[in-house]
């Protein structure tokens, strides 16, 4: 009975969704989205670094990618200590 009803709350949830983004995208392809989009990123001034740790099995996560589609506002570098702990792995090996 809760699988049942788990799954279909997550349907409807993705169903939902997509409602929302779709309804989402046609805004911000409208003249008003345009014009919120340029207010917005004249408005983003500040330049500290945003630093996001995540577990190992996070390589490619959806929260990434969502930075990484915003590549006007945000530098994304991915894993970037990940060659050195390999590497430092095998030598302990």
């Amino acid at each position: 009975m809760s699988i049942k009803i788990s799954t279909t709350f997550f349907y409807i949830f993705g169903i939902i969704t997509t409602i929302i983004s779709f309804q989402f995208i046609e805004i911000m392809n409208s003249s008003i989205g345009t014009f919120f989009k340029n207010s917005l990123s004249k408005r983003i001034v500040d330049k500290r670094p945003i630093i996001l740790w995540g577990h190992p099995r996070s390589l490619s996560s959806a929260f990434e990618r969502a930075f990484r589609q915003r590549s006007r506002e945000f530098y994304v570098l991915h894993e970037p200590f990940c060659q050195e702990f390999t590497e430092r792995k095998q030598q302990l090996k």
